[in-house]
């Protein structure tokens, strides 16, 4: 039986339950893959409830290094940057690794790519004692193994990198950084890069992105240094990689978005909802917004513009599903 159930799932954790007590059994089963032996005579509440924790932490541990075991495609790589700083592009990364991962259940990766703030690991509350500058340190001998002691994942399944503590202090040089992410590209299915602001490592990086999301906000300032973002990028032929992204952190100060067509030469692709409350409340929480908050599901449709799945909506039970099932649950005997 139990040959049969790991051939069928061999990624779920099994515990034997036996009333034979036999060592030499117990040993080959666990040799052979169990995570656990109990004997029913001797088995009580406490004894069960402690195997399945453990079963449960052992298999996590090793499903959380699994996209890193086995060489993946090449990962679709997505470049997330500000027209300007403080504009959210780090809020916007944060959301959308979050968004692929629980939409995909694929190995995303969340690389923290902006020396300058550090932001990342704040947003998805990690914390690493190494840096992507670590990675870049070692990157002649920069592999799987190495790789997992850097990463450090989140609560939502996302392998974070972060950027060094001492934020602004070290710069990393593009070559550097182009050959670290050209090493890690096989392990995951989604990369999402941090860039923060444009800046002069970003070209290098830019070049290996198949999706550019450029982040820009209404104001004035803004909508200038972003235009400038736009036309360097398109001058680097880059243009037809650009996914313009509208946050409204402020009202639109008279600029409607069929404007922004005009404006920038590229289409919009997302405008984002004022959502400073629940992201305020977010980062209280340490918790990205949840997936029925508005900036999450608008993040969402950002997710498809970069080629990634639709969210699956669950149907709903018809009228007929509903009654047979309230009459299956009142035909059951209640249960003392």
């Amino acid at each position: 039986t139990f040959t049969a159930v790991r051939s069928q799932a061999p990624e779920i954790p099994v515990i034997i339950l036996s009333a034979g007590d036999d060592v030499a059994m117990a040993l080959q089963l666990i040799q052979e893959g169990a995570d656990n032996y109990l004997v029913k005579s001797s088995c009580s509440a406490e004894a069960l409830t402690r195997a399945i924790r453990f079963a449960m932490v052992k298999h996590g541990s090793n499903t959380r290094r699994q996209p890193t075991e086995e060489p993946l495609d090449t990962a679709r790589v997505v470049a997330v940057t500000g027209g300007k700083g403080g504009v959210g592009a780090t809020t916007v990364a944060c959301t959308l690794a979050s968004e692929l991962r629980r939409r995909t259940g694929e190995a995303v990766l969340l690389a923290d790519l902006d020396m300058h703030t550090g932001l990342v690991a704040f947003l998805m509350a990690v914390e690493s004692e190494y840096s992507i500058m670590d990675a870049v340190s070692n990157s002649a001998r920069l592999d799987r193994s190495l790789w997992q002691r850097i990463v450090v994942q989140s609560e939502e399944g996302v392998d974070v990198v972060c950027s060094p503590s001492t934020a602004g202090s070290i710069v990393a040089h593009p070559e550097q950084l182009g050959q670290v992410l050209a090493t890690i590209r096989p392990f995951y299915r989604w990369i999402v890069l941090d860039l923060g602001r444009l800046n002069c490592c970003a070209p290098r990086i830019l070049e290996a992105a198949d999706e550019l999301v450029v982040i820009t906000t209404t104001g004035i300032p803004a909508l200038y240094e972003t235009k400038r973002a736009i036309e360097t990028l398109r001058a680097a032929g880059m243009g037809d990689r650009i996914r313009l992204t509208v946050n409204q952190m402020e009202p639109l100060e008279g600029c409607p978005q069929k404007d922004l067509r005009s404006i920038f030469g590229v289409e919009v692709s997302t405008v984002l909802p004022s959502s400073s409350r629940e992201l305020h409340e977010a980062c209280i929480q340490k918790k990205m917004p949840g997936r029925n908050s508005a900036f999450s599901k608008e993040v969402g449709k950002l997710v498809q513009a970069i080629g990634g799945p639709p969210e699956v909506e669950l149907r709903k039970p018809t009228l007929a599903e509903r009654f047979r099932l309230n009459r299956k649950s009142a035909a059951q005997p209640a249960v003392k």
